[in-house]
């Protein structure tokens, strides 16, 4: 199925915004989002460069790379906190836990006679 151009780039434009919308209720995990200042700025941009048949945005193609791009900042910026979180050294491991965090189970010293 052939999708008008106009259509796709509605739906990518759609995808980005509910992406950046994603990762502003991970940032912002007290309150709703809808009532932040980076929300109500987001959507105030969205609307205001609207391509409608009546106006074209000159500037769509760079507010929208602009979009995609903070949304890889803010999903990047999410991710390596989370591989932060879990592998920042807290002390030294030892030999039987950094066994157990990569997967391998040590040998069992036999038994004195």
């Amino acid at each position: 199925m052939l999708v008008p151009s106009n259509m796709a780039t509605s739906m990518e434009r759609l995808r980005v915004l509910r992406g950046l919308i994603r990762e502003l209720r991970h940032v912002h995990k007290k309150g709703p989002v809808k009532e932040t200042i980076a929300y109500n700025y987001l959507m105030e941009q969205y609307r205001k460069h609207q391509v409608t048949d009546q106006r074209i945005c000159r500037a769509h193609q760079e507010l929208q790379r602009n979009a995609e791009t903070y949304l890889c900042l803010l999903k990047s910026t999410r991710l390596q906190q989370a591989l932060h979180a879990e592998y920042y050294g807290k002390g030294e491991k030892t030999t039987e836990e950094t066994a157990k965090m990569l997967g391998f189970d040590l040998p069992q010293n036999p038994p004195d006679k």
